[in-house]
């Protein structure tokens, strides 16, 4: 009588040729998946693809809590006569636990997370998403290539925190501290964040203004200043803080959050200047004019500032408008008359969809100016 142990490793050895080849086979994909995946690993990948994890995560609620895995050489069959119990070279399997392979599928997510993100540094990266929400501008800032250069190396001067972008309504601050915070948003690693004060008149708004525009609640038992201090203390951030003259008498927590949060700069457009301690002033002047007396060529006058914004918005509303060397000189008188006023050549130019350079130059006045563009920053 055969033993039942000897039967069953009889029963091993006869088992059909292909149960082992397809054995086989789910062997070698398995170990191709875990080869790729370690080379992604090492490759800063991070993670296992979702394509190769669910490859792995079927082979494994298939084939049970261990994997063979068999390494044939010369022979293709093991030696009957030899022990089943030991190994041989030309039988090798090698059990995996299941609770080893640690194979879990990765969470669905806009962004793949890089090897080594700390808690620290997501935050960054969120506070850092406020950049993306700058408004657009609607249209291309014209001749402030000298301001913009200006500004910029002031703001990166380490004793300048605070700088007031000054001049009348008009002069087109908005617009330009609006380029500034695009252009500077990759020097500040916490963000730029940009809070538009037009519609604000109660200084008490303007902090909880200031929340809404960095995305954060009011803190239980703080005030709102105090929350706002621990909130931005640690955080390199340019605060732009647009049309500030109409609540200037907020100036003293400006400075106090200054003098709390170390990393913290911010930029101010206003008519007036905040009359604080770190207050730097930056008076923007008005665009370019053309010397009426000494006209350039078209080519060279079409490049001057403020005829370049005319042209440019004149051609917004009527797409046939050339500067020729008949309209040339009224077009030049036309910027000069309007002191070189970002907003109200702008305007004028508006009006251009009904009437010829000279009729406006001849009928302009602040009357014919009401009425133009609604959404032109001052």
């Amino acid at each position: 009588m055969v033993p039942p142990q000897q039967h069953q490793q009889s029963d091993a050895l006869q088992k059909p040729k292909w149960l082992q080849g397809k054995r086989l086979a789910v062997a070698l994909i398995v170990l191709a998946a875990f080869v790729i995946s370690t080379v992604l690993i090492l490759s800063g990948l991070g993670i296992i693809p979702s394509f190769l994890a669910l490859i792995v995560s079927t082979l494994v609620t298939v084939c049970g809590v261990a994997f063979p895995f068999y390494q044939h050489f010369a022979s293709h069959e093991a030696d009957p006569s030899s022990d089943p119990s030991k190994p041989s070279a030309t039988h090798i399997i090698v059990h995996v636990p299941l609770n080893s392979l640690s194979l879990e599928l990765p969470s669905p997510s806009p962004q793949t997370i890089p090897p080594g993100t700390t808690g620290a540094h997501l935050q960054r990266r969120e506070d850092h998403l406020k950049t993306l929400d700058l408004p657009v501008p609607p249209t291309p800032l014209i001749g402030r290539e000298e301001e913009i250069a200006k500004v910029t190396r002031l703001l990166s001067r380490d004793d300048v925190r605070l700088l007031t972008l000054t001049g009348p309504g008009g002069a087109g601050k908005t617009r330009f501290a609006l380029q500034l915070a695009h252009d500077l948003a990759a020097n500040y690693s916490d963000g730029v964040v940009f809070v538009a004060l037009a519609s604000i008149t109660d200084p008490d708004l303007v902090i909880p203004t200031i929340f809404q525009a960095l995305g954060i609640q009011e803190g239980s038992g703080q005030s709102p200043l105090e929350r706002l201090k621990e909130y931005v203390q640690q955080k390199q951030v340019l605060l732009v803080l647009d049309n500030f003259e109409q609540v200037v008498s907020t100036a003293g927590q400006v400075a106090d959050l200054l003098a709390a949060c170390p990393e913290l700069k911010i930029l101010v457009t206003s008519r007036e200047i905040l009359h604080v301690r770190a207050e730097h002033e930056f008076p923007l002047p008005p665009l370019a004019l053309p010397d009426l007396t000494h006209l350039p060529a078209l080519e060279a006058l079409s490049q001057n500032a403020a005829m370049a914004l005319f042209i440019q918005r004149s051609q917004a509303v009527k797409p046939g408008f050339q500067l020729t060397s008949v309209n040339a000189p009224t077009v030049a008188e036309i910027c000069t008359r309007l002191d070189g006023l970002p907003l109200a050549i702008e305007l004028a130019a508006a009006r251009m969809r009904l009437l010829s350079p000279q009729a406006l130059l001849t009928r302009l006045s602040l009357q014919l100016l009401i009425g133009g563009t609604r959404d032109v920053p001052a």
